[in-house]
């Protein structure tokens, strides 16, 4: 998430395992985002009180895969360019693609063992 220029709202090695809470760019519409994601199956919880519409948070509750990851990871990258276009292309990460190359190196698959 760091890699799409995205930050967090707490130190990483204060964060817990089961809630990521997320820094909205400040030109991105909350409401506009979580319905962005909706239409793509992920939920995301917006903040509360003084950090609604700043933050979002996301939930790592369950099992899950590698590929649940990637999906997410490919999905919010998406949904954060359809945001793009007003901005001028330094304030973007670099694209998502050798981000989930990273992820992929040195993960073994069930498949992969069989």
């Amino acid at each position: 998430m760091l890699r799409l220029g995205l930050s967090f709202l707490i130190d990483q090695k204060n964060m817990c395992s089961i809630l990521t809470t997320v820094h909205l760019p400040s030109h991105i519409d909350m409401s506009a985002f979580r319905q962005k994601l909706r239409a793509k199956s992920i939920i995301i919880y917006e903040g509360k009180g003084c950090f609604k519409n700043r933050v979002f948070q996301v939930g790592n509750i369950g099992e899950l895969s590698l590929g649940d990851i990637q999906f997410f990871l490919k999905t919010l990258g998406s949904v954060l360019g359809d945001f793009k276009e007003a901005l001028p292309p330094s304030v973007f990460a670099p694209r998502l693609d050798p981000i989930l190359n990273r992820i992929n190196v040195g993960v073994v698959t069930s498949a992969d063992s069989a």
